[in-house]
């Protein structure tokens, strides 16, 4: 199985190099279907893409030398998408996987969920449903921007964070870093 092989190559790595600095994980597979027409295989695939080399990072790094590991999350994992259970899903178990391994870990572990960004996984075709629904896409130069703040910022108290161009997607008050 590939997580074996991931397994594998990051024992390979501690071996050659003595240490591994960071990592963030950027993991995901999207495959939009409501849970009633979404077969076994299709959840699975979707789950595990995220969540396997996720529980593999948490098993194999080295906390005490590594500087920081982030999770690419999504929105959905915090608030729920149509059609994305499995993806929702595996976001939250990245979310709760961030909190306890910055609990036990000395290094910074975060979780950044992200609202949609304009590129990637963003067709054109649900960009124009956002848009529709007045949920604002997070430009890259942004996204990238907070992105690098984010990991310098080095607080150890946030593992969890919510990024959205939009706050007309939060339904509910929570932590949430909105870019304008």
């Amino acid at each position: 199985m590939w997580n074996v092989g991931f397994s594998n190559l990051l024992d390979d790595i501690y071996a050659r190099w003595g240490r591994i600095d960071g990592v963030v994980h950027g993991a995901g597979v999207i495959e939009d279907k409501l849970i009633r027409d979404k077969t076994p295989d299709s959840f699975s695939r979707v789950f595990s893409t995220k969540v396997t080399p996720a529980e593999v990072l948490a098993e194999r790094l080295q906390p005490d030398t590594l500087k920081f590991l982030v999770f690419f999350s999504s929105i959905a994992g915090r608030f729920g998408n149509v059609g994305q259970s499995d993806y929702s899903a595996a976001n939250e178990v990245l979310n709760k996987l961030a909190c306890r391994l910055n609990n036990e870990w000395p290094s910074r572990v975060i979780s950044i969920n992200w609202g949609p960004w304009d590129s990637g996984m963003v067709s054109d075709e649900l960009r124009k449903l956002y848009l529709s629904k007045g949920i604002g896409l997070i430009p890259v130069e942004e996204g990238v921007r907070f992105f690098m703040e984010e990991l310098h910022r080095n607080t150890h108290n946030a593992p969890e964070v919510v990024v959205t161009r939009s706050l007309k997607q939060i339904s509910q008050p929570l932590l949430v870093k909105s870019i304008v």
